[in-house]
């Protein structure tokens, strides 16, 4: 079926303003470029900031997004590694795969990329989006996969892994506390347990997101269970609440997660 050349979504208009409305459809501007009609996409901590003006370099008429899986419909001339009708997984990350940061794997830096979806360019939450450098910047999906779970793949639970785990440092057998059980705190959790050594012991509750921990990532320890659940006083642990919206997962791994830290606060983009 021919793409319509208008398309629904969701506009951001200035602080505190967003429209979902009738747009262009995106077209292929380089031979490097994929078009992807979502299937499944998502919000963001960043995304928040951008509505609350946070970020002057997105300007009134931008498409906001950048998380999703979908579907190709189309592909530039230069595109190799996907076709029309393939299914998608749209990094948050775009990576021209060419230049000295993307040589040394450190693509949010791209000279021609990074973090631009919804940024400096059009954004995911939309019907379709252009995706530059499709090459290097969408993942193909397995087949019966669940997109509505792959979905978090796009910046999820790489943020609670990389952002989280390995910038805090994290070894097998450390106490470690993630401090927001938002959506990055809960996809640190299992990525964290699957260490040798690792062991959940949630803090203090303020809020129902103690069981929500314990039900995605701890089946077997039911509320209330396992000695010391609630204290703390476990060596090596310092307990922490439930800080309310949870969307950024700052892990710590006493003593080293101090300069961490510092080191996450240089390079990240606001969540």
């Amino acid at each position: 079926m021919t793409r319509s050349s208008t398309m629904k979504a969701l506009v951001y208009k200035g602080p505190g303003q967003k429209v979902w409305e009738s747009v262009p459809s995106p077209k292929i501007a380089q031979p490097t470029d994929a078009i992807v009609k979502i299937a499944k996409t998502t919000i963001c901590g960043t995304d928040l900031h951008i509505l609350k003006g946070d970020v002057p370099a997105v300007t009134s008429g931008r498409i906001l997004g950048h998380e999703a899986v979908g579907i190709v419909d189309e592909v530039g001339a230069a595109v190799r590694n996907c076709k029309k009708g393939d299914r998608v997984l749209v990094s948050c990350i775009t990576s021209c795969g060419k230049c000295e940061y993307c040589k040394r794997q450190m693509y949010a830096h791209s000279e021609d990329g990074g973090w631009i979806l919804g940024h400096l360019i059009d954004g995911t939450q939309a019907e379709y989006v252009r995706i530059p450098h499709a090459d290097n910047s969408l993942y193909p999906v397995p087949a019966r996969a669940d997109e509505e779970a792959l979905v978090m793949l796009s910046d999820i639970l790489p943020t609670g892994f990389e952002i989280g785990v390995l910038y805090g440092g994290v070894k097998p057998g450390d106490a470690v506390a993630i401090v927001g059980a938002g959506p990055v705190g809960l996809a640190a959790l299992p990525v964290l347990l699957a260490q040798q050594g690792l062991h959940d012991r949630p803090g203090r509750r303020t809020s129902g997101r103690g069981e929500e921990v314990r039900r995605h990532a701890c089946p077997e320890q039911l509320p209330g269970q396992g000695r010391g659940s609630n204290s703390r006083r476990d060596k090596g642990w310092r307990g922490c609440g439930d800080r309310g919206g949870g969307r950024s997962a700052n892990l710590r791994c006493l003593p080293e997660h101090r300069a961490a830290r510092r080191s996450h606060r240089q390079c990240r983009r606001p969540r």
